[in-house]
């Protein structure tokens, strides 16, 4: 069975609904109303490419997939976003974009003053910042449920005598723990290893309080060759400070919430079948710690764990930085990047001001998924194979076709052909619809009012500012 499983109501009852038959077939559904299974609050706000497929059961045993779908908020002048989008930016991960419109006579007696931690203006969304602390990672797992630690104990010779490669091997990154100079004795090291090892770490642009990361260079720097291989155990100190090599993955801060499910660590089921605690889950329930020591040389019933089976466990976690690290919140993994989040160290950053003028943009509606999959858009990754640069014509044909206030249409189209934009001179213009179908839509709507209100509206287009040279133009 799938890993995600929702529990749907029969295709029989109400408020579930065919959809998009001319394009599935009969074989995709809308449901319309809330559905009750607890699964809902764990799945993520914000759907990406490599999130865990949802699976939903029905009744009768036959199942379907969660189809994620765009969805598109409404942004009139009269209806603007608080914060011109800039929480959408954030959540996305800087997938979407800020959507706070420029201030012109179409808007400017709706524009409001924003003083939202997330309002975006011509510079973009404020860059909210998470130091990784102590303290911030306990509020992490506070406001999300996920379990994100600091790992230790990560070795770097394990029980199988299995050791990291030496720090002295082109391109890899190394790391060494920060300590005191009277924590550390100083190892004996080759002439050249020695000058060249202190060098890179005195010289690291590195700023983290706890750990510094250094890449061995592929030209000008060199070990002594008798060292290559016992370079395991070292300790430079370097005036008042001690660097100590550990594993490249110490203190770094991961969200470790898979481990925490009944089977996907071993541990998990053991615990479970003793009456024991969830050992991943007990660092941060029942210790109050934000690290996780990894078992390398445990005590007790606990088997030593290898170097080997942290590397391929690992990948599964998403990384947030080292401990003591400021990331950015549109950097966190996606099911960390919650509203809540964003909110709460918003409020508490430096980022507030005087405030952003926040407007809307004409006509900019919100989608209505009743009407089904009408038109693509453009993404980054988008894999639809038909041609997105003539979409805007089978739209253009289709309300042509179909529209019952023809000459409205027949005037915006004669219109169309005197105030012209030149495709070839857009940069968008293979990709994005809903820019050209905004343009046209001015004279759709202007079609029986006053030629010069048209000339003033196009003029405010940034369609027709691309084309005509002037966009961002100094002259």
């Amino acid at each position: 069975q799938p890993p995600q499983v929702l529990n749907l109501p029969a295709l029989t009852e109400v408020g579930i609904d065919s959809i998009d038959e001319h394009r599935s077939n009969g074989g995709e559904f809308i449901l319309f109303d809330d559905l009750a299974d607890p699964l809902c609050s764990t799945l993520n706000e914000v759907s990406e490419d490599d999130d865990t497929p949802v699976f939903g059961k029905l009744p009768d045993g036959s199942w379907l997939m969660y189809d994620p779908r765009l969805k598109l908020e409404e942004n009139t002048p009269t209806s603007h976003l608080e914060d011109g989008g800039g929480l959408i930016q954030s959540l996305t991960g800087g997938e979407s974009r800020c959507v706070n419109a420029p201030r012109t006579f179409l808007n400017e007696n709706e524009c409001t003053l924003s003083f939202s931690s997330t309002a975006c203006g011509s510079s973009g969304t404020p860059d909210v910042e998470i130091e990784l602390s102590a303290d911030n990672i306990a509020l992490l797992h506070t406001i999300t449920g996920q379990y994100v630690y600091g790992v230790l104990g990560l070795p770097v010779v394990d029980h199988e005598n299995t050791s990291l490669e030496s720090p002295c091997t082109v391109g890899l990154r190394s790391r060494w723990e920060i300590k005191d100079a009277g924590e550390c004795t100083h190892s004996t090291l080759g002439v050249e290893t020695n000058a060249t090892l202190v060098d890179l770490l005195s010289k690291s642009s590195d700023t983290n309080r706890y750990v510094r990361d250094i890449i061995f260079p592929t030209r000008g720097y060199s070990c002594t060759v008798d060292d290559t291989l016992a370079l395991d155990d070292v300790e430079l100190v370097i005036g008042s400070v001690c660097y100590k090599r550990v594993h490249p993955d110490h203190m770094s801060v991961y969200d470790f919430t898979y481990w925490t499910l009944e089977d996907t660590h071993p541990g998990n089921m053991v615990a479970a079948m003793e009456g024991e605690y969830n050992p991943i889950m007990k660092w941060m329930d029942l210790d109050n710690n934000v690290f996780l020591t990894y078992p390398s040389f445990p005590s007790g019933d606990v088997p030593n764990h290898s170097i080997g089976r942290w590397n391929t466990h690992s990948t599964k976690f998403p990384m947030l930085g080292r401990f003591g690290d400021t990331v950015l919140f549109v950097d966190l993994p996606n099911e960390i990047r919650l509203d809540e989040v964003a909110q709460h160290f918003g409020e508490s950053s430096s980022i507030g001001g005087s405030g952003v003028v926040v407007c809307g943009s004409p006509y900019e509606a919100p989608n209505d998924p009743e009407e089904g999959y009408q038109f693509d858009v453009s993404t980054r990754r988008n894999i639809d194979l038909w041609d997105l640069s003539s979409q805007r014509e089978h739209l253009w044909v289709m309300v042509g076709l179909t529209s019952e206030d023809q000459l409205r249409q027949r005037v915006a189209w004669a219109l169309s052909q005197l105030l012209v934009v030149v495709p070839g001179a857009i940069s968008i213009a293979d990709s994005h619809t809903e820019a050209f179908l905004t343009y046209y839509d001015i004279f759709v709507r202007n079609a029986f009012g006053n030629y010069g209100d048209i000339l003033r509206e196009i003029s405010y287009s940034p369609l027709m500012a691309e084309n005509l040279s002037f966009l961002q133009s100094k002259s």
